[in-house]
């Protein structure tokens, strides 16, 4: 007879959420949107909003000259790319807390309510009858061996979070020589400027001589307007490399992490630059980039987490063993708590899993492989960016200074050409190449200066030497650390 009751009453609740259920739906079905006209327009705007912390940037005075160490800091305190890979590494280290944490007991609460009611005829009579229980208990598991699962997971993180580390100081360096570079072109650029109006000051000249020497008769109008040639040549080229010096600028400000019409006045280079002496033999060089460059050591590092993988992976295939404790109080129809504890060894031993374990040992031994032959590569790849820096470092040098050389003979070989040109011992040809000469002389001479000053930069930053500190602040100028610093 209770359980016919019970079934009875069952089906009565089924009925009314069933009921309850059509009549939800009903109000909470939602209505169909009307298309809109055809002259409406759709908003564009997403009904969403998605917003997420954002972080001001550092912008410079426009009054304010800066050198490269001042442009150096901002980039690095904009750059988006360094909090990426700082914030990853805090990630990285939070997995290390979570990895130590398996050294850790845990503990656990469970409570609960619960009222039964129970309903029987007796005698013609229904008796309804209450049954209350209540229970809270306290859980703790320690993990006692999983054969250096637990060790492999830890050391494993610890290894990540080293390559993290690694990888956010080359992100620096690397920031570091975007900026370096776009600097020296932008100064390039600002060179060209200066060669070019020198170089239509030159031909103004020419004409002004030409013209002079075509009214006493003593040159013929072509002459005149071969050099005009060469003058309307020259304001050309000027107004050509004005627009490259612009896109320089914006290219320098997109590297400090600003808006690229952002306003920013830069300090200029030395006049002269020392090249003898700049950096050690190659020999050296290559091994402070096997020991000093961010990146090998990061990947060395992820070598090092593939290795506790493996680790990790084959104690999946062994028997692992932890125990818990537990201590509840229980009490039935409001009566006295009833105290009971439980203490349980519990021994896990892996029989068949469709070989998942199996194959993800071969797939962390394979990883291992992998990144073992990923740093091999890079390691070459690193040598040879050291070799070839350093052969366009000594070519440049010697570049740099024949540059000097043959703008001192080209400024005098067109002096020369000139004042023979208005006795008339020279054709306005002669006096045309020489201008032609001087102007090539300046361009090297500026290009030279780029070129040895990049390389430079480039050598520090293949050898992993590329630091604040080894930044002269009057000149700009990289210099090479031939000691190496161990210090991230």
């Amino acid at each position: 007879m209770k359980s016919v009751i019970l079934i009875r009453l069952f089906r009565c609740l089924a009925l009314i959420g069933f009921l309850l259920g059509l009549n939800s739906c009903h109000f909470f079905l939602p209505t169909p949107p009307s298309p809109p006209p055809p002259s409406a327009k759709r908003p564009l705007t997403p009904t969403y909003s998605c917003t997420s912390p954002t972080v001001a940037p550092v912008v410079p005075d426009e009054s304010e000259v800066l050198p490269l160490i001042d442009l150096l800091d901002i980039a690095l305190q904009n750059s988006p790319a360094t909090r990426s890979t700082w914030y990853q590494a805090k990630m990285a280290a939070a997995d290390v807390g979570s990895a130590r944490g398996a050294y850790l007991p845990t503990l656990n609460f469970t409570g609960s309510w619960m009222q039964e009611l129970f309903a029987e005829v007796d005698s013609g009579e229904e008796i309804v009858t209450k049954e209350k229980n209540a229970k809270a208990s306290l859980t703790t598991t320690y993990l006692l061996f999983d054969f250096g699962g637990r060790n492999g997971n830890l050391l494993s993180a610890i290894a990540a979070l080293d390559s993290l580390n690694w990888s956010y100081c080359w992100e620096v360096q690397t920031v570091m020589i975007q900026v370096i570079q776009s600097y020296y072109n932008y100064i390039n650029a600002l060179g060209t400027i200066g060669v070019d109006e020198a170089t239509v000051y030159d031909n103004r000249v020419t004409v002004e001589a030409a013209t002079a020497r075509r009214k006493t008769g003593l040159d013929s109008l072509s002459d005149e307007l071969q050099a005009r040639t060469s003058l309307l040549q020259s304001q050309i080229l000027l107004e050509q490399d004005i627009g490259i010096l612009k896109v320089a600028e914006a290219t320098l400000v997109q590297a400090l992490g600003l808006p690229a019409d952002t306003p920013i006045s830069v300090a200029g280079l030395p006049e002269n630059l020392v090249t003898e002496g700049v950096c050690q033999d190659m020999t050296s060089l290559m091994e402070l980039a096997k020991r000093h460059r961010s990146d090998l050591n990061a990947m060395r590092s992820g070598v090092m987490d593939a290795h506790f993988q493996i680790q990790t992976a084959r104690s999946a295939l062994l028997p692992s063993m932890d125990t818990s404790i537990t201590g509840s109080k229980q009490s039935l129809n409001d009566k006295k708590f009833v105290n009971a504890y439980d203490m349980q060894f519990n021994l896990y031993v892996p029989i068949f899993n469709q070989f998942t374990n199996l194959n993800n040992l071969r797939k962390a031994q394979a990883n291992l492989l992998a990144t073992q032959a990923e740093l091999d590569n890079l390691e070459l790849d690193a040598f040879l960016q050291v070799v070839s820096d350093y052969y366009e470092l000594i070519a440049n040098s010697q570049v740099l200074d024949y540059s000097h050389e043959y703008l001192k003979v080209a400024k005098k070989n067109q002096e020369v050409a000139f004042a023979n040109y208005k006795v008339g011992i020279n054709t306005i040809l002669d006096l045309m190449t020489a201008n032609n000469a001087l102007y090539l002389a300046r361009q090297y001479l500026v290009d030279a200066k780029t070129q040895f000053l990049t390389s430079l930069a480039n050598l520090a930053y293949d050898t992993g030497t590329l630091r604040l500190c080894d930044i002269t602040e009057e000149d700009g100028v990289v210099l090479i650390d031939e000691e190496g610093d161990d210090e991230r």
